[in-house]
């Protein structure tokens, strides 16, 4: 086996992004940035149509790059996911299942909500939901799941999406790690929604923000 680059072997990345802070960013951002600035349009109050801001446009645009009819820009991730509840007609009381290993968020959103988190456990091949885990917490009072896509790699949809379909399930994909990936020929989300977040560490970076 080959050295690891940190103990002077050869590292597999190499070229401009080695040493330099994430996220990158040139003059075309900058310029980005100075436009959504002096258009003053920075509320969705402050204009007639989605293609009159800059926010809007972006809305437009990353639709149209997941194969996605529509999209809404919020503010973080976690309030996207907590936006498709409300949007799903989540209620105080029902019961969520998420993945256990997950950022907070998965969790916090559902309570947000008044929704109860339940935590099933991951495939230890992909650390991403367990199938088995998340049919075997299905309760009556269960009325979602949110999959948590992780590090460019889904979660078995194939299998989560009949499982949640079988028990009349509302199914929320966090999409935050899954910009740009085709899962059975189709980019994300491929059930009923999809959250993604343009937080500092993600693939698309704006600092902060999201998409539901």
């Amino acid at each position: 086996m080959a050295n690891l680059a940190i103990k002077d072997g050869k590292p597999l990345l190499e070229g401009k992004t080695i040493g330099k802070s994430w996220p990158l960013y040139d003059d075309t951002d900058r310029q980005a940035l100075i436009r959504a600035l002096e258009s003053t349009k920075w509320c969705c109050t402050s204009h007639q149509k989605q293609s009159d801001s800059e926010v809007g446009k972006f809305e437009i645009a990353f639709a149209e790059y997941q194969d996605n009819e529509y999209g809404v820009a919020v503010t973080n991730g976690t309030t996207a996911i907590e936006v498709a509840l409300r949007a799903g007609d989540i209620q105080p009381g029902d019961e969520v299942i998420v993945p256990a290993p997950s950022f907070i968020a998965t969790a916090m959103a559902p309570s947000f909500v008044g929704a109860i988190p339940v935590f099933v456990d991951i495939d230890p091949e992909t650390y991403t939901l367990s199938p088995a885990a998340f049919e075997s917490a299905i309760t009556a009072k269960t009325r979602a799941v949110i999959p948590v896509h992780l590090g460019g790699y889904p979660a078995d949809m194939d299998a989560i999406g009949p499982i949640a379909e079988q028990h009349d399930l509302l199914v929320i994909e966090d999409c935050a790690h899954v910009h740009g990936t085709i899962f059975d020929g189709h980019k994300f989300p491929v059930s009923d929604m999809g959250t993604f977040s343009f937080q500092q560490g993600k693939t698309l970076s704006a600092g902060e923000g999201a998409w539901f």
